[in-house]
């Protein structure tokens, strides 16, 4: 038996959290939502793990610090978060077809035809195989291409990282000004 999370007291009252990992990756894709706002970022996440059927009768949440804090907690499974931005090798969405083939080479699970806790997903996750195409992946993301002496070689990882970088997310306000900067310097 797991002891996976399956509801939440919000202010005394138990919410039904709706624990399956597609809620979670969908949580993420908004929490990753650069083009909306904080506020609706936060309402979305509260919206996707408290709005189902047995939580219909109960009290709308008012308090969304708590479930937000409620929330952030259960999406890392109760475990410390890396919060260095630079570190990150890895994107649910970005990635999504290298985890399916992750999850069906180390563990035969096809992701598509499957429901599953968002906590044993992660769990999952982090016990993927060095074999696996996703952490392969991640393994050159992280590489350090300063260790290699010879210059074809460095020139190979370097192809390699660009092939497999993950996206930059700018919000919108700092798209424009980038595109404002590359406007004033192609006006020579």
């Amino acid at each position: 038996m797991n002891d996976y999370p399956e509801y939440a007291e919000i202010n005394g009252i138990e919410y039904k959290i709706n624990t399956d990992y597609e809620v979670g990756l969908a949580c993420f894709r908004a929490i990753n939502d650069i083009t909306i706002s904080d506020t609706a970022r936060t309402l979305a996440v509260i919206g996707l793990l408290f709005d189902n059927e047995e939580n219909e009768n109960k009290p709308e949440i008012e308090d969304y610090e708590k479930a937000l804090e409620i929330a952030k907690r259960y999406l890392t499974c109760d475990k410390e978060e890396e919060t260095d931005s630079s570190k990150i090798d890895m994107d649910f969405e970005f990635d999504k077809d290298l985890i399916n083939a992750s999850f069906m080479s180390d563990y035969e699970i096809d992701l598509d035809n499957k429901k599953m806790h968002w906590w044993r997903f992660f769990s999952l996750m982090c016990g993927l195989t060095d074999k696996c195409i996703l952490n392969r992946v991640r393994d050159v993301r992280n590489f350090d291409e300063t260790t290699i002496k010879d210059s074809k070689e460095k020139e190979k990882i370097i192809k390699a990282k660009e092939r497999v970088k993950l996206p930059i997310r700018r919000s919108k306000e700092e798209q424009e000004a980038i595109d404002e900067f590359d406007a004033l310097l192609g006006d020579d």
